[in-house]
């Protein structure tokens, strides 16, 4: 059986059924909590996946795998290094919130005491 492609996955009607209950559940608002289009109801929502698993289908993911953003968020998250991904998932893994990970995100780019900090976090779990 051939595997389905990732853009037919996001047609299937799994993948829709899916997608509604996240939007839904993040009461139609992106996730990202410092994002600059709150406010703007032209962004379009997105429903992000965190990570990719090869065997996996859209709709197979776990919620809490699953976030919602704005499209100009969703391309900034879907434009990150691999290595800043990595990062992300294994904090993620550490008890790290979605939302804080978003906004911690963020902050990295724009905060050099908070990186400062975070940079200490990372080195106190490596010594674990």
């Amino acid at each position: 059986m051939e595997k389905m492609s990732y853009k037919d996955q996001l047609l299937d009607r799994r993948w829709q059924i899916k997608k509604n209950r996240i939007l839904e559940r993040d009461k139609y608002t992106c996730q990202n909590t410092n994002c600059k289009h709150k406010e703007d109801n032209s962004k379009q929502l997105h429903v992000h996946h965190l990570d990719y698993f090869p065997d996996l289908m859209a709709w197979d993911y776990p919620d809490d795998m699953l976030v919602t953003l704005c499209e100009p968020c969703h391309t900034k998250e879907t434009e990150r290094p691999k290595e800043e991904k990595y990062l992300i998932n294994t904090l993620r893994h550490k008890g790290f919130l979605v939302g804080d990970l978003l906004a911690h995100s963020t902050l990295m780019e724009t905060d050099e005491v908070f990186t400062k900090r975070l940079l200490n976090i990372l080195r106190e779990f490596q010594s674990k």
